[in-house]
């Protein structure tokens, strides 16, 4: 370590020295340079001494001198080396004692602020141990406290199970009782709807088939079985009100169209003369009658109860100045399920002022107090009018008063009248057009109108709705032309309304769409005749020994070239011969029949067998001599009966297809 120190001290001297006595570089040379010249000297003096012997004296004095200042400057220069050096180690021992000086502060300093380090962890870890030991005691508080709660919840909601649990068996139990009673009730009820197999067979067999389609089909509502139909009104409180919105609209002619095939449908499969009768209609129209007016008095009804509600929460309500502001109490919902209620309440509306659910003869009672429906606080008024006679109809909020009788009007189509003008006419207008087109053209508003927004622009003029209504293609004068305002039938004419303001144009329309369906209706007809021909001559053809009484096998005569073919085939020819049958009077009987006989004859005999087949299946019999309810009848009385159904027979038609279908029968027995 001293060593080192040593050498640094010395080499900082020697820089020292370097660096304020530059000089001793040059004297080294300025040495060589006087070697150097002495030898030149020497040279020139051996030349010629005498010519220099007083310049070289004067040159080696003025060289000795240099010399001695040279040695002068060396020893001041050594001199001062050595102070330096010596000062400069007195330094570094200074420096050195006062580093260690300062190393020891540092430790001092270091220890302090170790042991100050160690005293403030202490003091944090002191702090966060005491936190965390309040912490444990605080969440071991609330654990207990929990634990605690839910020992108690646990208690309140074993108690809140007894209770309800006690609840619901009381529930149960009153459930169970009204349950037994109605099932009482019904049990003594039952005798009087529950019929047996052979009620509803005999409800439903062929002789009342056409009572029960006409009573379940044709109306709406039908029932069968029952004395009394069930309370229906709640059929009518729920009627949907659709406004078709289709944007093909039916023309005059074709709503004329439409409405004579609902005629023709209802006088095809409505049976007027059985079934619904004058009486029978009456009596159906008064049971709908019934029923919408109850629908209409609760309505009326639930509308004035909800009213009284109303007034009743607004005046419970009512605030007064300076109050603090209440809420508005929530109505209650129990008046629309109160139904006894409404219906009270409707029926002493309609005590009242009967004009609210009726039309009368003398008429609809504008005089009389409390005749608008719809203000509600006119509900309980009475009428005081003038006397209105007996009602005549029932008052349908939503039909009556509308020029159709419907809730939404029905759309009619009207087909733009023909353009009469001549090929002159409409090019001579054409031509106004364009040029009246091209004069109001202005080349700056259209490039003004570019730059516009296309839904800020205004295509051609605006139009005027009430001169449109005025000027609208009307037909009424048209209509009116001939007729006299005066005349009453005339004015009962001109008071047709338009819909049903048919013209010679409109029922050609309708002729000819009637004579198209026709003719497609009876080409199905016909496919439909020939099909079931082929069918029933395929069933009884293959049915071989599985035929029953009744069948008749023919042959193949549905082409009109073939109808000189005989009517029965090989076999069943030979097998009528056998049973004694003179097959040409029987060839000749069936060639009289009609192509409509044949197909009844065919569709009798087809349903008797499969009524005697059902019943075959049904009773597990064997027995071809019952008729089609399964009864043991004469075979020639059945099939009398059932070929007097044919119409147009001749009474010595039905004998002779009597005979051969007894023959039929004997061949079918001995086979």
């Amino acid at each position: 370590m001293a060593r080192s120190c040593t050498s640094t001290s010395s080499r900082s001297a020697v820089s020292a020295a370097s660096f304020y006595f530059p000089v001793p570089v040059r004297l080294y040379s300025s040495t060589s340079i006087k070697s150097t010249d002495d030898t030149t000297e020497s040279k020139e003096s051996s030349e010629s001494t005498s010519e220099v012997d007083s310049e070289a004296i004067a040159a080696k004095a003025q060289a000795a001198a240099i010399r001695a200042t040279e040695v002068e400057r060396k020893l001041v220069l050594r001199q001062r080396s050595l102070e330096f050096n010596e000062s400069r180690a007195q330094y570094a021992k200074q420096v050195t004692k006062l580093r260690y000086q300062y190393k020891l502060e540092v430790e001092s300093h270091v220890a302090q602020d170790l042991s100050q380090q160690q005293a403030e962890q202490e003091i944090t870890l002191r702090r966060r141990l005491e936190r965390q030991r309040s912490k444990n005691e605080r969440s071991l508080e609330n654990a207990l406290r929990q634990k605690e709660l839910k020992r108690q919840q646990a208690y309140a909601f074993a108690d809140h199970l007894q209770q309800q649990q006690e609840i619901r068996s009381s529930k149960i139990k009153i459930q169970q009782r009204a349950q037994q009673l109605l099932i009482n009730d019904l049990e003594l009820e039952s005798k009087q709807w529950i019929t047996s197999v052979e009620e509803v067979e005999a409800l439903f067999n062929d002789k009342n088939s056409n009572k029960v389609e006409q009573l379940l089909w044709t109306k709406p509502q039908g029932y069968v079985g029952v004395s009394d139909p069930s309370l229906d009104n709640h059929f009518w409180l729920y009627e949907g009100h659709t406004w078709d919105r289709s944007k093909t609209y039916k023309t005059k002619s074709e709503m004329l169209l439409q409405r004579l095939e609902d005629e023709a449908y209802d006088l095809t499969n409505i049976d007027t003369k059985s079934v619904w009768t004058i009486e029978k209609e009456q009596d159906y129209t008064t049971l709908l009658n019934k029923a919408k007016l109850r629908s209409l008095v609760r309505q009326a009804g639930r509308r004035a109860l909800l009213q009284k509600q109303k007034n009743f929460l607004s005046v419970d309500h009512e605030e007064i100045e300076g109050e603090i502001p209440k809420s508005k109490p929530i109505p209650s919902l129990g008046v629309l399920a109160d139904i006894k209620a409404q219906e009270k309440e409707g029926s002493e509306i309609l005590l009242n002022d009967p004009t609210k659910f009726f039309i009368f003869e003398n008429g609809d009672g504008s005089d009389g107090g409390g005749n608008d429906g719809s203000d509600s606080s006119n509900e309980t008024n009475i009428y005081s009018g003038s006397s209105l006679g007996k009602p005549i109809d029932i008052r349908d909020p939503l039909r009556t008063g509308q020029p159709q009788g419907r809730v939404f009007p029905i759309p009619i189509g009207k087909l733009p009248k023909a353009d009469l003008r001549t090929e002159k006419e409409k090019k001579r207008q054409e031509r106004e057009d364009r040029l009246w087109a091209a004069a109001n053209v202005n080349q700056e508003q259209a490039e003004d109108e570019a730059l516009i927004a296309e839904e800020d622009r205004v295509f051609g003029e605006e139009i005027d709705y009430e001169e449109a209504n005025k000027n609208w293609d009307s037909d009424d004068e048209e209509w009116n032309k001939g007729l006299d305002s005066d005349s009453p039938t005339d004015n009962k004419i001109m008071s047709v309304p338009r819909e049903y303001r048919y013209r010679d144009d409109d029922i050609d329309e309708v002729i000819l769409q009637l004579e198209k369906k026709a003719k497609i209706m009876q080409s199905h007809v016909s496919n439909n005749i020939k099909t079931i021909e082929q069918e029933a001559r395929s069933r009884i053809i293959d049915g071989g020994d599985s035929n029953t009484a009744g069948d008749i096998i023919v042959g193949d005569n549905t082409s009109t070239d073939e109808e000189d073919a005989p009517f029965f085939d090989k076999e069943t020819t030979k097998q009528l011969i056998n049973v004694g049958a003179n097959v040409e009077k029987y060839e000749k009987l069936m060639s009289s029949l009609s192509r409509e006989q044949l197909l009844s004859m065919f569709a009798l005999e087809g349903k008797d067998i499969d009524n005697m087949t059902n019943k075959k299946n049904k009773d597990g019999s064997d027995s071809g001599d019952t008729d089609i309810y399964g009864s043991d009848i004469d075979t020639a009385h059945t099939s009398t009966t059932l070929f007097e159904d044919i119409p147009g027979l001749a009474e010595q038609q039905i004998i002779e297809l009597t005979e051969l279908e007894s023959f039929i029968r004997i061949a079918e027995k001995q086979n």
